[in-house]
């Protein structure tokens, strides 16, 4: 099935990030009139993201709209593509519950505005960082949708790279910013996972 001469997993793909566009852009609106009172290595933030861009957005769209990067299609069963959309699609659920539940709280970059609060309620009760989880579900499965390795590897080592650089500083920020509390906040929850608590001995 095609619709000009994209495949129906391109398609889905492709509905999948205006979503996420349009979400990013919603929730994100709120930033031009902010003021951030931290904001921690903001020219490599800014690197880190555009490569992220590059490799969950730009990359993946060149390779549909004009067959960019065409030589590293990898024959996908149809079940497995299947799967993957579904899942892809689902995790839009998670991304947009981790913008809504911390409102004119996000930033895209390592940022703390004047008098921001931790947010601890919706699906942050349970992961102190689901827009992360979101972008992992996201980048591993691109690959597997679109039939093709290099969008896979190169969409997992991008986000791979900001994740890894970012996640301590975020947290230190953090720890520096809200300090007991946070720390309390860390032991009830997982950074990617809920956290399974040990049940209490009788």
């Amino acid at each position: 099935m095609k619709i000009l001469n994209l495949n129906i997993f391109q398609i889905i793909f492709t509905i999948d990030l205006i979503v996420i566009g349009i979400i990013r852009i919603y929730f994100g609106k709120h930033r031009l009139k902010t003021q951030y009172k931290i904001s921690i290595n903001p020219i490599i933030e800014r690197i880190n993201s555009y490569l992220v861009s590059f490799g969950m957005i730009y990359f993946p769209l060149m390779n549909i709209l004009f067959g960019y990067f065409g030589k590293f299609f990898i024959e996908i069963p149809n079940i497995f593509k299947i799967i993957s959309s579904i899942i892809m699609t689902i995790d839009i659920i998670i991304f947009y519950l981790s913008h809504k539940d911390l409102a004119d709280s996000w930033s895209p970059f390592l940022e703390i505005k004047d008098k921001q609060k931790l947010v601890k309620t919706g699906i942050y009760k349970y992961i102190r960082h689901p827009m992360y989880l979101s972008m992992w579900i996201f980048a591993i499965f691109e690959g597997f949708v679109l039939s093709n390795y290099f969008i896979g590897i190169f969409g997992v080592l991008t986000w791979a790279n900001l994740y890894f650089v970012r996640v301590s500083n975020e947290e230190k920020m953090m720890l520096d910013t809200f300090g007991e509390e946070y720390e309390k906040y860390i032991e009830n929850t997982g950074r990617l996972l809920p956290k399974i608590k040990k049940s209490k001995k009788l």
